[in-house]
């Protein structure tokens, strides 16, 4: 079996984006008690994107700086621009939630929000798409030991409950 540092999580981050943008798409903005089940669904979603986005900094990110630059640098880049949509959407939806209960545009802010959340989320799967096929031709380049010695890495790094998770 080869070893893939994306596919998983990635799976489970498509379901977990297309959950949160069925969400945000069907509250009403006005009602500040939907407000908070989304604020806990965004702030789970964000955690783990970012913790991703870490754990490839960390782990998988020096090992394609050696074996493809160009494609490490793409990443790079790409994970620049990501990190900074997260955090508009982030202070758009906190900007949402602090609006008095009968702002006359809260909706419609809500409605920014959504499509802000859908943008990010287009940008983000078209990224991860590269990494997956980033992925295959790590298959190509690098040795098993490099690749298993990255797993071992990420394993240690953490405990095994969270270990397991990702």
């Amino acid at each position: 079996m080869r070893i893939d540092f994306y596919t998983y999580v990635h799976q489970c981050q498509r379901k977990q984006m297309f959950n949160l943008a069925m969400h945000a798409g069907e509250i009403n903005y006005n009602e500040p008690e939907k407000l908070l089940p989304l604020a806990e669904e965004l702030a789970v979603f964000l955690t783990g994107i970012r913790s991703h986005a870490d754990h490839e900094d960390i782990f998988i990110h020096p090992l394609l700086r050696r074996k493809m630059p160009s494609a490490s640098r793409t990443l790079d880049n790409e994970h620049e621009e990501l990190k900074k949509e997260l955090l508009n959407l982030e202070e758009n939806f906190a900007h949402i939630q602090l609006l008095i209960n009968h702002y006359p545009k809260r909706q419609e802010q809500g409605l920014e929000f959504y499509r802000a959340l859908n943008r990010f989320i287009a940008n983000y799967l078209y990224h991860i798409d590269k990494e997956e096929y980033v992925m295959q031709n790590l298959w190509e380049i690098a040795a098993a030991p490099e690749l298993s010695g990255m797993m071992m890495a990420f394993q240690v790094y953490h405990d095994p409950e969270e270990g397991r998770k990702w």
